[in-house]
C-alpha cells in the first residue's frame, strides 16, 4: 500500500520539526549539585546539625534521669530484705510508683522520637529551601536551564558540578541572615 504524497510530506515535516526540538533540548545547559554535601558542609547545615545534637543531648539527659529512677525503684522491688521491711501498703505504693515511672518513660520515649523527627524534618526543609534558592541564583548567573541533584545522576562530567557555587551562595545568605538577626537583637532589648 502506497501512502499519498501529501501524507509522506507531512510526515517528513513532522520528523524535521521533532528532530529540531530534540536538537534544541540537547543544547540545554545543565548543572549538578551534591545536595548531601550542601547539607553536611554548608554553614546552615553545620548549624542545624549542632542544634539537632544539642536537642538530642538534652532529651538524652532527661531520658537517662528517668531510666536511673526506674532502675533504682526496680532494684528496691527486687531486694527481698527491703521488701520484707515494708508494710503491704508501702510495698503496693512502690509497685505503683514503678508502673507510673515505666509509663512516664514510655511516654517520654515517644515524645523524644516525635521531637527529634520534627526537628530533623524542619532542619532538612530549611536546608533544602536554601539549596533551592542558591541553585536558582547559580542557574541565573551561569545561564543554566536546570540544576539536578548529583545523587540522581548515574554519571556527569565534573565540569557541570555547581556544588561549590551553590554552597558559597548558601553561606553568603546564611551570613547575611545571621548579621541581620544580630542587628535586630540589640534593638529589641533596648526598645522594651
Amino acid at each position: 500500500m502506497k501512502l499519498p504524497h501529501y501524507l509522506t510530506s507531512a510526515f517528513a515535516a513532522f520528523l524535521i520539526v521533532l528532530g529540531s526540538s530534540y536538537a534544541e533540548e540537547a543544547t540545554q545547559k545543565i548543572g549538578v549539585v551534591n545536595v548531601r554535601e550542601c547539607i553536611e558542609n554548608s554553614k546552615l547545615g553545620l548549624q542545624g546539625k549542632n542544634e539537632l545534637e544539642k536537642t538530642k543531648k538534652q532529651m538524652d539527659g532527661v531520658l537517662t534521669a528517668i531510666t536511673n529512677e526506674l532502675v533504682e525503684l526496680g532494684t528496691k522491688l527486687e531486694d527481698p530484705d527491703y521488701i520484707d521491711s515494708l508494710s503491704p501498703e508501702v510495698e503496693k505504693e512502690l509497685q505503683t510508683k514503678v508502673q507510673s515511672k515505666s509509663l512516664e518513660k514510655a511516654k517520654f520515649e515517644n515524645q523524644y522520637y516525635q521531637v527529634m523527627t520534627q526537628a530533623n524534618n524542619t532542619f532538612v526543609h530549611k536546608v533544602l529551601m536554601s539549596i533551592n534558592n542558591a541553585s536558582q541564583h547559580v542557574a541565573e548567573n551561569k545561564n543554566l536551564n536546570i540544576i539536578v541533584d548529583a545523587e540522581t545522576c548515574f554519571f556527569f562530567t565534573p565540569s557541570i558540578d555547581v556544588t561549590t557555587a551553590v554552597m558559597e551562595n548558601m553561606n553568603t545568605s546564611f551570613e547575611l541572615e545571621q548579621k541581620a538577626n544580630t542587628e535586630k537583637e540589640p534593638q529589641s532589648t533596648t526598645g522594651a
